[in-house]
C-alpha cells in the first residue's frame, strides 16, 4: 500500500483508458475501411477481367460456329460438331446468363437464328437454300465480332483504371498506417512521460501532505531504539506533554513514564521485538508541568526500514476518556447525590461479606436507616433543601462508621450500613451513636432542622444476602410501626408480622366490600363546662375471626394500596348518619359535631366536594355540624391543592381542622393563610404538661388560635392536671382517655345521660 492509499487518496495516472481505447478503435476503423475499399476495387477488377475473358471466348465460339457451318454446307450435310451445338446456351456465361442484354444480345440472336436455319435446311437436304441463307451470315458475324471486340476493349480499360485506383489506395493506406503508427507511438511516449511526471508530482505532494499531517497530528509519534532511547518526536509533544520538540531527544522514554507503568511498557516493547501482534498499551506519562497524562501507545517495529531504523510509537492522550470511564464506573456503583455506595454495590459487598469465613461471635450486620417524616421536609421546604439534608445525613453516616464498614444510600431517604467484624453489643453502641449524630440540628436555608431515623439491624445467620437485607428492612419497618426514632434488631416474630401484614393486605379488600370497616366514636369535651361537645369518628376493622384490628395495622396498608379512599368514604357516611340520628333522639344535643379524618389520598381526589355533599344530603346532617380533619404535614405537602380543596368544602358550610399541629415544619403564621376553623394540639405537647408547668408551645398555639378566631382542641388528655392547665391557658376543647375512649356508635346513646356528661375536675 503506497502513501496515497494510506492517506485515503487514489494514485494519479495518465490519460483516461477510455480515450485511449476510443483512439485505437477510430484508427482501426479508418484502416479497416480503406482495406475493404481496396479489396472491393480488386474484386471489381477481377469481375471485369472475367467478363472480358468470356467476351474473347464468345468471339472464338462465333468463328468456330461459322467455320463449322460452311464445312457442313460444303459437305452438304450437318457435321457432328454443328449437330451437337447447343444453340440455346450460345452467348451465355457459365451460369447460363446472357453476356450482354443490349445490342450484343440482338446480334447473337440473329447469328443463332441463321445457324439454326442452315442446320435445318441441311437436315432437310436443301443444300442450295442453306448455302443462300449462310451467305447472310458473313456480315452478321462480322458485326457480332466487332461488338464483342469493342466490349472487350472497354472492359480492359475499366480494369486498368480500377487496378490503378486500388494501387493508389493501397499506397495511401500504407502511408496512413505509418502515420497513425507514428502518432500513436509519440502519443504513447508522451503519455508515459506525462504519467511519470504526474506520478512524481503526486508522490511529492503525498509525501508533503503526509509530512504535514505527521507534524500537525494530535497524536504523538516518537522513534526509539531497542533501549528506549528517544531519537525523534513529532512537534505534537509540545501540545500534548508541554516539552519542546528537541528537549527529550537522547533521553530514555522510561524517564517520563510513571514508575508503576514502566514494567507494562517494557513487556509490550519486548513482546513486539519477539514478533507478537500489535496491542495498544496505556501508560501514564509525565508532562512538563509535572502532571500525569494517560497515553495509549501502539508500538510498530520498523528496524528493517532504512528510513526509520527503530521502533515507531504512536501515542494518543486518553486522559479524558479514562476519567470518563472512571466516572461511569463510579456512577454505576455509587449514588449521584451523596457519593455513597448504591444498592448494587451494597448488595455485592454484603454477598462478599457472607461468602468469606467469619467469626460467629462477630457476624456481619446489615443496618437500614429510614428518615422519619422526611417527606414533610420536601413538601414544605422544597426538594433542593431535602437533597441538601440527605447530603448532610450521608456525611454523618460516612464519618460515623469505621473505614472497614460500607455506608450506602438505597434510594429516597433510605440508607444502609454494612458492619463487619464487630460484636453485636458494640454494633448497637455504634448505631446509638449514629442515631445521636443524626439528631444533631443542621442549618439549611435559614432554618434549623433536626432529623430522626428508624433503624433496623439484622445479623448474618441462615440465609443468603437477600434474606439478610430483607430482615434488616423488616426490623426498620417494625421501628416505624412502633413509633419511629429507635433502633431495633430483627427477630423471627417480625417475619411473622410481615406475613400477617401481607395476609391483612389480601383480606382488606373483602373487608371493605362486606362492611367490616366500622366507625368508632371518641367524644370531645368543652373544657370550660365539662359538657360533651362532639365526636371524632375513627375507622376500625371488625375482622370475623380475629376480632377488632387496630388502625395502625391496616390504615398504613390502606394508604399504600389506595383503599383508604373507600374506607374514608364509608366512615364519612357512617359518621354523618350516626350524628344525624343522635340529633333526632337527643334534641338537647343538637349542637354536637362530628370530625372525620381526611388522608392524603382523599384530599387528592378530584370529586372530594361531591363525596362530602352526597354524605350530608343522604344523612340530612347540617353542613356546619361536620368537621374534616387534615394533618399539618398534609397541608404543607401541596399547599395550593389543600387550599383549593378545603376552600371548596368550607363553602358547603363544613368546618376544617388541622390535626397534630406543631409536629410539622410550617410556621405558626402559616395558620393565617389556611382555610381552617379548628387547631388540634398534638398529644406529644400535652404529654409535656407535668408538674404544673405550662408548655410554651401549647400556650403559644392556644393564644394564636384565639387571636385568629380559631377553636383549639387538645388531644391525648390523660389526667386532671393536664386538663386544668389547658383550661387555664384558654384551650377550648379536650379529648383523651381522661374523658372517653373510642366506642362503637351503638354505645354512644348511653353517654347522653346527665350523670355521664361531665368528667372535668
Amino acid at each position: 500500500m503506497n502513501v496515497l492509499q494510506r492517506l485515503g487518496r487514489p494514485a494519479m495516472s495518465g490519460p483516461h483508458p477510455v480515450r485511449k481505447i476510443l483512439t485505437v478503435v477510430l484508427v482501426f476503423n479508418v484502416a479497416l475501411g480503406m482495406a475493404f475499399s481496396v479489396i472491393g476495387l480488386r474484386r471489381q477488377a477481377g469481375d471485369r477481367a472475367k467478363v472480358q475473358n468470356q467476351l474473347i471466348e464468345q468471339m472464338s465460339a462465333v468463328n468456330a460456329v461459322r467455320a463449322e457451318m460452311w464445312k457442313s454446307i460444303d459437305q452438304g450435310s450437318v457435321t457432328p460438331n454443328l449437330a451437337g451445338l447447343d444453340l440455346n446456351n450460345f452467348g451465355r456465361d457459365g451460369l447460363g446468363q446472357p453476356v450482354d442484354t443490349g445490342r450484343l444480345a440482338q446480334q447473337l440472336g440473329s447469328f443463332t437464328a441463321i445457324v439454326t436455319s442452315v442446320r435445318s435446311r441441311l437436315d432437310a437436304g436443301q443444300v442450295a437454300v442453306a448455302r443462300a441463307e449462310g451467305a447472310g451470315l458473313a456480315p452478321n458475324a462480322t458485326a457480332l465480332l466487332g461488338t464483342l471486340q469493342a466490349l472487350s476493349d472497354e472492359h480492359q480499360r475499366q480494369s486498368d483504371r480500377a487496378n490503378t485506383t486500388a494501387d493508389v489506395e493501397t499506397v495511401v493506406l500504407m502511408l496512413f498506417a505509418a502515420a497513425m503508427g507514428l502518432v500513436l507511438f509519440r502519443r504513447v511516449m508522451i503519455t508515459r512521460i506525462n504519467s511519470d511526471v504526474r506520478a512524481a508530482q503526486a508522490k511529492a505532494r503525498a509525501e508533503a501532505t503526509f509530512g504535514s499531517l505527521v507534524r500537525h497530528s494530535s497524536d504523538l509519534i516518537s522513534i526509539v531504539d531497542v533501549e528506549f532511547e528517544l531519537r525523534y518526536l513529532t512537534p505534537s509533544v509540545q501540545s500534548i506533554l508541554g516539552y519542546p520538540p528537541g528537549e527529550l531527544v537522547g533521553r530514555s522514554l522510561l524517564d517520563i513514564v510513571h514508575p508503576d507503568d514502566r514494567l507494562r511498557l517494557l513487556a509490550a516493547h519486548d513482546a513486539l521485538l519477539d514478533g507478537a501482534d500489535l496491542v495498544p498499551t496505556t501508560v501514564r506519562m509525565q508532562s512538563a508541568e509535572g502532571t500525569w497524562r494517560y497515553m495509549e501507545s501502539l508500538h510498530n517495529d520498523l528496524r528493517q526500514n532504512a528510513d526509520v531504523n527503530g521502533v515507531a510509537i504512536t501515542s494518543r492522550d486518553v486522559t479524558e476518556r479514562i476519567a470518563l470511564e472512571e466516572q461511569l464506573r463510579h456512577s454505576a456503583f455509587h449514588d449521584d447525590l451523596t457519593g455513597l455506595a448504591n444498592r448494587a454495590l451494597f448488595s455485592d459487598r454484603v454477598e462478599h461479606a457472607l461468602s468469606r469465613r467469619y467469626d460467629v461471635r462477630t457476624p456481619p450486620a446489615v443496618v437500614f436507616f429510614d428518615l422519619d417524616d422526611f417527606k414533610a421536609v420536601n413538601d414544605s421546604l422544597g426538594h433542593h433543601i431535602g437533597d441538601q439534608l440527605l447530603q448532610v445525613i450521608a456525611q454523618r453516616l460516612e464519618y460515623g462508621v469505621r473505614p472497614s464498614d460500607t455506608a450506602a444510600r438505597l434510594g429516597g431517604d433510605e440508607f444502609a450500613v454494612l458492619i463487619e467484624d464487630l460484636h453485636p453489643d458494640d454494633c448497637l453502641s455504634l448505631l446509638h451513636r449514629l442515631q445521636q449524630d443524626l439528631r444533631q440540628p443542621v442549618l439549611l436555608a435559614g432554618r434549623e432542622l433536626s432529623m430522626r431515623a428508624s433503624i433496623g439491624v439484622a445479623y448474618a445467620g441462615a440465609g443468603d444476602a437477600s434474606t439478610l437485607l430483607a430482615n434488616a428492612d423488616l426490623a426498620m419497618y417494625a421501628v416505624k410501626a412502633g413509633g419511629k426514632d429507635a433502633v431495633m434488631q430483627f427477630t423471627p416474630t417480625m417475619a411473622e408480622h410481615a406475613v400477617r401484614r401481607l395476609q391483612l393486605k389480601t383480606e382488606l379488600h373483602a373487608a371493605i366490600e362486606h362492611g367490616q370497616i366500622v366507625a368508632f366514636f371518641q367524644p370531645t369535651v368543652d373544657l370550660a363546662t365539662g359538657r360533651m361537645s362532639g365526636f371524632e369518628a375513627l375507622a376500625r376493622w371488625l375482622h370475623p375471626s380475629r376480632g377488632l384490628i387496630p388502625p395502625l395495622e391496616f390504615i398504613p396498608i390502606a394508604e399504600q394500596t389506595g383503599q383508604i379512599v373507600e374506607i374514608g368514604r364509608q366512615v364519612l357516611r357512617q359518621a354523618c348518619r350516626a350524628l344525624a340520628g343522635w340529633h333526632q333522639r337527643h334534641p338537647d344535643y343538637g349542637d354536637l359535631t362530628v370530625a372525620v379524618n381526611l388522608s392524603a389520598r382523599e384530599l387528592d381526589e378530584p370529586d372530594l366536594l361531591k363525596i362530602v355533599a352526597d354524605a350530608l344530603r343522604e344523612s340530612g346532617l347540617a353542613a356546619d355540624r361536620l368537621t374534616l380533619e387534615v394533618t399539618e404535614s398534609l397541608l404543607v405537602r401541596d399547599p395550593e391543592l389543600a387550599v383549593r380543596q378545603l376552600t371548596a368544602v368550607r363553602k358547603l358550610g363544613v368546618q376544617v381542622a388541622i390535626d397534630d399541629f406543631g409536629t410539622g415544619y410550617s410556621s405558626l403564621n402559616y395558620l393565617e393563610q389556611l382555610p381552617v376553623d379548628i387547631v388540634k394540639i398534638d398529644k406529644t405537647f400535652i404529654d409535656r404538661l407535668t408538674g404544673g408547668d405550662r408548655n410554651v408551645m401549647v400556650e403559644t398555639i392556644t393564644q394564636l388560635g384565639t387571636a385568629l378566631g380559631l377553636r383549639t382542641v387538645a388531644e391525648g388528655i390523660e389526667n386532671d392536671l393536664q386538663a386544668g392547665l389547658l383550661r387555664d391557658m384558654g384551650c377550648d376543647v379536650g379529648q383523651g382517655f381522661l374523658f372517653y375512649r373510642p366506642v362503637p356508635g351503638s354505645e354512644i346513646d348511653a353517654l347522653f345521660q346527665p350523670s355521664d356528661v361531665s368528667h372535668v375536675a
